[in-house]
């Protein structure tokens, strides 16, 4: 939460209509993805449209379609560049915070067999090995987009973050047990148990 009271998702939206003007549709389109820096849900962007125009941060005006449904356009007011600018200059910002669902079921592999873990990461190192292909074109698209040295920088970071999934799947391929690991809850915690409670420091990179 920034200082003012608004959300990192607030300006996420007012960073893209500092882009371009758009619809509620192609900022939810855009806002799905934000190159996998910040994604959104629609649902989420259309609140924040909501919110931002209330507060007098955006304006919105009809637009003539030929064939369809007027559509309203939002773009930034004076108020909402000051709010952006404020927040972009500001050194601080939340810890990251890295949620990753394959992860979430491989810290409890011990309730499956050494086979599904194995196939489970399998599975994953191909996908993160798909989306390589795709951020290794997209940031190749971006050398040839002028003024786009910020968003290539986004895109190059997503592309190193996926290529290290990449080999961390290797690394951690030959580490997993052979045999199903046995935990009892009832019994008294182990040291794991006791690092899992203490946890680990939240990032702010």
């Amino acid at each position: 939460m920034a200082s003012n009271g608004l959300p990192t998702t607030s300006y996420a939206v007012l960073g893209l209509l500092s882009i371009a003007p758009m619809s509620g549709y192609d900022v939810a389109r855009a806002g799905e993805t934000v190159l996998g820096v910040w994604p959104m849900a629609k649902s989420q962007v259309y609140g924040e449209l909501t919110r931002l125009e209330q507060l007098g941060h955006i304006r919105a005006r009809d637009v003539a379609q030929v064939k369809l449904p007027n559509k309203r356009v939002f773009q930034l007011t004076r108020r909402g560049e000051a709010a952006l600018d404020e927040w972009v200059v500001d050194s601080e910002f939340e810890p990251s915070r890295l949620r990753v669902p394959f992860l979430a079921k491989l810290l409890f592999g011990h309730r499956m067999a050494p086979s599904t873990v194995r196939a489970q990461l399998a599975a994953y190192k191909a996908a993160a090995e798909a989306d390589v292909v795709e951020l290794q074109a997209l940031v190749d698209d971006l050398d040839a987009v002028p003024k786009a040295a910020y968003s290539k920088a986004a895109a190059l970071y997503l592309l190193r973050v996926t290529e290290a999934a990449v080999a961390w799947a290797d690394e951690v391929g030959p580490l997993l047990p052979k045999r199903q690991v046995k935990l009892d809850p009832r019994r008294a915690p182990g040291r794991a148990a006791a690092l899992l409670q203490r946890g680990l420091p939240r990032r702010r990179s």
